[in-house]
């Protein structure tokens, strides 16, 4: 009888907890899913060769996620991973182990228990510098050993993928039966030979559009051109403020009569060719049409 109070208690607090989660009620489903992961470990301690050990140790996991409890859950999506009872959630334990460890290393950085260690560019390194071992906090360390784990469990798929490794946490997440083949930031391109003035930020597109009128071309993204109008603006790209709204599509309205095309793909080719001069474009893009 105790075992399966236990359990039910467990579960009930669990889905009570999923559907808070469902309706957006997420400080109530934050304190649920703290419930449902002490019911589970109560369950657990007391009762570690049940038949539903394997099971419930990786809902307790999910539980402690949820509960933002990130090093907890790791260490217990690990036992899952590692466990020899059953392989059902061998996989996702795999993969959350690290998300739960990349969660961590970002509280612990916020927190500066973690250094905040910046990636240089090889034009940001003194000329001849040698590289210099940087010491990582603990639960870096932990993502590390979280990441190797998770390549070594990796689907048999993955293996034609070798470079799936150096793949973010974060797009595993997002994009579980696949891997992203872009990934870059908006910005401007332009060519040289054909616009005089450098140009280093969106007001500087906007002024110098009537110059170059029929030669710019913009993304066909609602995100990307909403987003740089805002930030010509000088408004944040997530602000929800009608009045900076208008004003965002009121700019996007005034420089429509220059604009040579509005492109989803191959925006890059028309700077290549010489059909446009100023083209707002994905990096990667850019730099893929530079050759």
């Amino acid at each position: 009888m105790a075992e399966k109070s236990l359990y039910s208690t467990a579960i009930y607090h669990h889905q009570q907890a999923l559907v808070f989660k469902q309706e957006g009620k997420f400080e109530q489903a934050k304190a649920t899913f703290e419930s449902a992961a002490k019911a589970y470990d109560t369950y657990l301690k007391r009762f570690p060769r049940s038949k539903n050990a394997y099971e419930m140790e990786f809902y307790l996991a999910e539980c402690l996620y949820n509960s933002l409890q990130f090093s907890e859950a790791a260490r217990h999506y690990a036992a899952v991973r590692d466990s020899s009872q059953d392989v059902k959630y061998q996989a996702e334990s795999s993969f959350s182990a690290v998300l739960s460890w990349q969660k961590q290393v970002e509280l612990d950085t916020k927190e500066k228990k973690c250094p905040e260690l910046k990636v240089l560019k090889s034009s940001e390194r003194p000329e001849n510098e040698k590289p210099k071992l940087l010491p990582i906090c603990e639960s870096a360390k932990a993502l590390v050993a979280a990441a190797d784990a998770y390549v070594k469990s990796a689907k048999p798929d993955d293996d034609k993928v070798p470079n799936i490794a150096n793949v973010d946490a974060k797009f595993h997440e997002a994009f579980s039966h696949g891997v992203p083949t872009d990934y870059g930031k908006v910005g401007i391109g332009y060519r040289k030979d054909m616009v005089s003035e450098p140009i280093a930020s969106w007001a500087d597109l906007w002024s110098l559009a009537p110059k170059y009128s029929g030669k710019i071309v913009f993304l066909d993204f609602d995100r990307d051109t909403i987003g740089s109008a805002l930030r010509y603006k000088g408004f944040s790209g997530n602000t929800q403020d009608e009045s900076e709204l208008e004003q965002a599509k009121q700019a996007l309205i005034d420089i429509k009569p220059h604009l040579l095309a509005i492109k989803g793909y191959d925006v890059a080719a028309s700077l290549v060719k010489g059909d446009a001069a100023i083209v707002m474009d994905w990096d990667y893009d850019v730099a893929l049409g530079q050759g």
